[in-house]
């Protein structure tokens, strides 16, 4: 079994995922498109135009200075804290 992994896609160094303060797992309230909601149990369906729905925001672990000086081979226009997403084995037990 494979488990996707996230890296910046400018040097490569891990990232880490910050939850986006103005939202909830990327939903910021309810529209039903009513004037007065009757929905009986709303769900949040109005995505964060912060955020825009993904409810964090990636960031590159390695200092600012140090993943602007140190791009990936033909990263070097890429913006620092791109997510890249990989795959990777998961370990089983032996």
């Amino acid at each position: 079994m494979k488990q996707t992994e996230y890296q910046c896609g400018r040097c490569g160094s891990s990232l880490d995922f910050e939850e986006c303060p103005n939202c909830d797992d990327g939903y910021v309230g309810h529209d039903c498109g009513e004037d007065c909601c009757c929905c009986a149990d709303p769900e949040d369906n109005v995505v964060c135009d912060i955020c825009r729905g993904i409810g964090a925001f990636p960031r590159c672990i390695s200092s600012k200075e140090w993943c602007e000086a140190n791009p990936l081979p033909g990263r070097e226009k890429t913006p620092r804290s791109t997510p890249e997403a990989f795959t990777v084995p998961r370990r089983t037990r032996a």
